[in-house]
């Protein structure tokens, strides 16, 4: 049995991080050209107090993230007492039964409404998000790429 860590990213696992997003971020690219290249740095991240990332270890290896937005959040403002899942990947080369579920149970108690980020034509990621109660949402104020939609878990 393997044990799953879930705990908050320091630096030396941001080229797991990168690793992890540049692949998630390329297969999407590979089904909707909406999704444009990634500019910016994972490394912001960890020096942004409004940010909150999380790893999930097993086996001393990074095999998934999560980047979560609080109060203040860059895509706009959040109503009260919400967090903004901006970002989650798992490693896609390996099966590590249950580690997307715990990582979501995890950010899930970051606030009383998580809003996700959710590719808009990836049905399998919206029912993976509507088998924890979410729903399509629309925020005027929360603008995303169209080539994401989002969902709210409250």
């Amino acid at each position: 049995m393997l044990v799953m860590l879930i705990r908050a990213a320091v630096s030396a696992d941001l080229d797991a991080i990168t690793h992890l997003r540049t692949e998630r971020h390329e297969l999407l690219r590979q089904s909707d050209a909406r999704f444009a290249p990634l500019t910016d740095n994972p490394s912001t991240w960890l020096t942004d107090s409004a940010a909150r990332v999380w790893v999930v270890e097993v086996s001393e290896r990074i095999v998934a993230y999560a980047l979560l937005y609080g109060e203040r959040c860059p895509l706009g403002d959040l109503p009260p007492q919400s967090a903004a899942l901006i970002e989650m990947a798992l490693d896609a080369h390996r099966y590590y039964g249950g580690t997307g579920s715990a990582l979501a149970k995890y950010v899930r108690e970051a606030a009383p409404t998580l809003w996700v980020a959710v590719p808009r034509f990836h049905a399998v990621e919206q029912a993976f998000w509507r088998a924890f109660g979410a729903k399509r949402c629309h925020a005027d104020n929360l603008p995303l790429n169209a080539a994401f939609e989002w969902m709210c878990v409250q």
